[in-house]
This record gives structure tokens, C-alpha cells and sequence, in this order.
């Protein structure tokens, strides 16, 4: 499974009003209870929760959902649009949805953002960019970003090199994600070569 769409997957997996019923949640969707149940009743959908999955059916909730402003919606179709699900692959559409979503200060959106920009999907590859919106996603709080921060400045993708810098990110990314083997390993290669982090008022 793409990496992306499993790391969101595994989110929403937290955030489900697990005891309630699918003809439930329908029913207060439709009542006015609108964008979060929408989004909640299209999730049940794309991971088969209660309810045979449908992405298309999903995808249907989804955009209710964010027609009244739901921007974790948004930045889902992005993910579908992306990855092809209940709707042809379309990474301009993904895009689209996923700058709506940021718009509305959804870090993940963002996090989406700075991955189209640096795989150049949808938009013309530019690692700057990338770099402008992994940072936008790590000053809001997702600790995804905190990580392909520290790459970009190890390796120079869209700044130039700053070892100190990427340190300060990778530690970032080690204390938010502990168990996360490939930020440890980054942070021990760059201790051996005598990397100290650098502070944030450096940054």
C-alpha cells in the first residue's frame, strides 16, 4: 500500500465514532449533524468498517462532506485522487484538493502538498517547494514533515546542505515518532561524523 495513504489510513482509524452504527451516522449526517459525520460515514466506506467497502460510495461522502467545508475531506479525496480510488487517478484533482484542505490549516493536506511538489505529481517537480511546504507542515505540527526536513537539508534537496539544520529536524522527528528506525539511523549517521543539532533560533 502507498505510504502515504497507509499513514492516513492509520489516523482516521483513531478518530472514528466507532459506536455508532453506519444507518446512524447516516441518519445525523442527514439531520444537519453534516461534515463531520459525512466524513466519518465515508471513511466506514473506504475501509469497509460495518459495510462493504465502496470507494466510489466514499468518494460520494467525501464530497459532501467537503462542500460544507470538512477539511480533513478535503485532503482525503486528495489521497484518492491520487491513489485512483472509486475515481480515475488524477493527480491535478489531488492536488487541487489537497491546497484546499492546507488553505484550512490541515497539516496533513500540507505534508501532502510537499510530497506532490517534491515527486512532481501534478505540478512540475521543485524541490524548493517541497522544502517551503514540508516546513509550512512541520510549523503546524506534523511530525511526518519533521523527517523529510531532515533529509532535504542532509542531502540538499531545495536548500543547501546544513547538517546541524537536518539533526535538529531528525531529533524533532526521533523525540515525535520514537519508533521510527529509519529517523534513529539518520540521527546516528550524522553523530558519527560529529554532527551536533542545531538550535532552533539557528534555524
Amino acid at each position: 500500500m502507498h505510504v502515504r495513504l497507509w499513514l492516513s489510513l492509520t489516523i482516521l482509524l483513531c478518530s472514528f465514532a466507532q459506536s455508532q452504527t453506519i444507518s446512524e451516522l447516516k441518519e445525523r449526517a442527514q439531520a444537519g449533524d453534516a461534515d463531520a459525520m459525512m466524513h466519518t460515514v465515508a471513511i466506514r466506506y473506504w475501509l469497509g468498517e460495518e459495510v462493504k467497502q465502496d470507494y466510489a460510495e466514499s468518494l460520494h461522502w467525501l464530497k459532501l462532506a467537503a462542500a460544507k467545508g470538512n477539511d480533513e475531506s478535503m485532503k482525503d479525496l486528495g489521497i484518492m485522487y491520487e491513489n485512483g480510488l472509486g475515481v480515475t487517478r488524477n493527480y491535478e484533482e489531488s492536488m487541487r484538493w489537497r491546497l484546499l484542505s492546507a488553505e484550512k490549516g490541515n497539516n496533513a493536506a500540507m505534508f501532502g502538498v510537499a510530497f506532490m511538489y517534491a515527486d512532481g505529481l501534478g505540478v512540475k517537480q521543485d524541490d524548493v517547494e517541497a522544502m517551503r511546504w514540508f516546513r509550512k507542515a512541520a510549523d503546524a505540527g506534523n511530525d511526518y514533515s519533521y523527517e523529510a526536513l531532515g533529509y532535504g537539508y542532509e542531502h540538499g534537496r531545495g536548500v543547501r546542505v546544513n547538517l546541524p539544520v537536518a539533526a535538529y529536524w531528525y531529533s524533532k522527528a526521533a523525540n515525535a515518532m520514537p519508533n521510527d528506525s529509519s529517523v534513529r539511523d539518520s540521527l546516528i549517521r550524522l553523530r558519527k561524523r560529529g554532527v551536533r543539532p542545531a538550535k532552533s533560533g539557528d534555524l
